[in-house]
C-alpha cells in the first residue's frame, strides 16, 4: 500500500481512497491497535491535541507545523465537522506508515459520523468498519511518567493505572462503568468529589480525587479535552504544591478552532518541552482558509 500516495490525495485533492482500500486500512490499523497497551507510555517532546471534530484542514495546518514530531490526539476526531471521514482517515494512514509518530487515544463518536460515511460511501459496511476499530484504541496515556491523558476524565471505579491496563477495552465503552466514565467525564468546581454527570454518562468530578489519582499515580497533571474551551484550554483545581510550578492539577485542551464552525472559540494544543516545568507552550491553531465551511467567517 502506497501511504504516501494517500495521504497525498487527502491532503492536496481532498480524495478519498476507494471503498475496498478504506477497508483494507482499518483491518491494517486494527492489527496495530491490538498489540498496543490500554494506556500509552510516552516520552516528550510531543504535541497535545485536543478534540478535532471533523476539522480536516484545521488538523493539516497543525501536522505542517512541526511534520517530525510527535502527537499525541486526546479523542473526538470525528462528528460535527465536514471532513470526519479525511481526518481520521489521515491519522490512520499516519499511524500505519509510522505507528510511533502519531497516537491516537479512544474518544467517543456519534451518529452524523454514520450519515457522513453513507454520504461518501453509500454503504453502512464502511462505517461498521471503523466503530470495530475505534473500540480498539488505547483509554489513556502518559508522558514521561508524570503527565496523565485521557479524553474525558476520572473514574470512581478506577485509582490507579495499573486498573486502567486490565480494563478489556475491546468494546464499546456503554453508558456506564469505568470505560464509560473516562471518555465523558468533566472536572466540576460544584463538587469536591463525584457527582451524577447531566451528560447521562461519566461523572462530574471535583478537586479530591483529582489530588487522589494524582498522588497515587505519583503524577503531575491530568491532561483532558471532551469540553469546548473558549480560549482553547482552561486549567482547573489550583496547584497548591510549591515544588511544582504547573498552575493547575487538570488542563482541558480544545483544538478545534470555530467549533462546528459557529463557536467562535479559540483552538489550542500543547507542546511538551524535554524536562517540561512550566507546560505554557500554547500553539494557536488558526482556522484553516482552506475549509469552505470556514469562509463565511472571513
Amino acid at each position: 500500500m502506497d501511504y504516501n500516495k494517500l495521504l497525498s490525495n487527502l491532503d492536496k485533492k481532498n480524495k478519498l481512497p476507494k471503498e475496498n482500500k478504506v477497508i483494507e486500512i482499518l483491518e491494517r490499523v486494527q492489527e496495530i491497535l491490538f498489540q498496543e497497551n490500554t494506556i500509552l507510555y510516552l516520552d516528550s517532546k510531543i504535541n497535545v491535541v485536543g478534540d478535532t471534530h471533523g476539522q480536516f484542514f484545521d488538523v493539516l495546518e497543525i501536522l505542517s507545523s512541526f511534520p517530525q514530531e510527535k502527537y499525541l490526539f486526546m479523542g473526538d476526531y470525528v462528528d460535527r465537522g465536514g471532513w470526519s471521514v479525511h481526518l481520521i482517515l489521515y491519522l490512520f494512514l499516519l499511524k500505519l506508515k509510522n505507528h510511533e509518530s502519531r497516537d491516537v487515544s479512544k474518544e467517543n463518536q456519534q451518529n452524523s459520523f454514520y450519515m457522513k460515511c453513507l454520504e461518501e460511501y453509500d454503504s453502512p459496511y464502511v462505517w461498521r468498519q471503523f466503530m470495530v476499530v475505534f473500540d480498539y484504541l488505547p483509554l489513556c496515556a502518559t508522558i514521561d511518567n508524570k503527565f496523565f491523558c485521557v479524553h474525558a476524565g476520572l473514574s470512581p471505579e478506577v485509582t490507579t493505572l495499573s486498573q486502567i491496563n486490565w480494563l478489556d477495552r475491546f468494546q464499546e465503552p456503554g453508558i456506564k462503568g469505568a470505560i464509560s466514565d473516562l471518555v465523558w467525564s468533566d472536572p466540576s468546581n460544584e463538587t469536591t468529589e463525584f457527582m451524577v454527570s447531566i451528560r447521562g454518562s461519566g461523572f462530574l468530578f471535583g478537586k479530591n480525587p483529582t489530588e487522589r489519582f494524582l498522588h497515587k499515580n505519583n503524577l503531575d497533571v491530568i491532561f483532558r479535552s471532551h469540553f469546548t474551551e473558549p480560549e482553547g484550554h482552561k486549567w482547573w483545581f489550583k496547584n497548591e504544591s510549591k515544588k511544582k510550578s504547573y498552575e493547575g492539577l487538570l488542563c482541558t485542551i480544545w483544538t478545534a478552532p470555530n467549533y462546528n464552525y459557529k463557536v467562535k472559540n479559540k483552538g489550542h494544543y500543547l507542546k511538551i518541552k524535554e524536562n517540561d516545568q512550566q507546560l505554557d507552550r500554547w500553539i494557536i491553531v488558526e482556522k484553516s482558509k482552506r475549509d469552505p465551511f470556514h469562509k463565511n467567517q472571513y
